[in-house]
């Protein structure tokens, strides 16, 4: 009797498994937008690249991250969506009116940290 329910249990699970989305993790690629003519070009520490995380229109940030300006841009370089992402925020719900490929640009320390993202 109980292997059955642990049976059941397990099927239950596999069924259900298709109902949810998963959450995808953002590919960033980093890039300097602000060149310092005066010194050296080096950090002076590490460059820490953002945790986001994206389920179908809501962005998820890891805690303790930095301020971040956001850019959302099209296909053709234009931006269509900007928002400031505050230090204490985690979660950001993009327009429901967005639908396609996009580029996600997060800036902050003279840095952009850009990755694809599907809406």
């Amino acid at each position: 009797m109980n292997m059955k329910r642990v049976l059941l249990f397990l099927v239950a699970c596999f069924l259900m498994s298709g109902q949810v989305t998963a959450m995808e993790e953002i590919d960033f690629t980093v890039g300097k937008i602000d060149p310092n003519p005066i010194g050296h070009d080096v950090p002076r520490g590490p460059i820490e690249i953002p945790t986001v995380f994206i389920e179908n229109y809501t962005l998820f940030f890891t805690s303790g991250h930095a301020e971040y300006a956001m850019s959302i841009k099209d296909e053709y370089g234009c931006v269509v969506y900007t928002n400031i992402v505050g230090s204490n925020e985690t979660t950001i719900i993009l327009p429901s009116m967005l639908s396609g490929t996009y580029e996600l640009c997060l800036y902050a320390g003279g840095y952009c940290f850009s990755g694809e993202i599907e809406l």
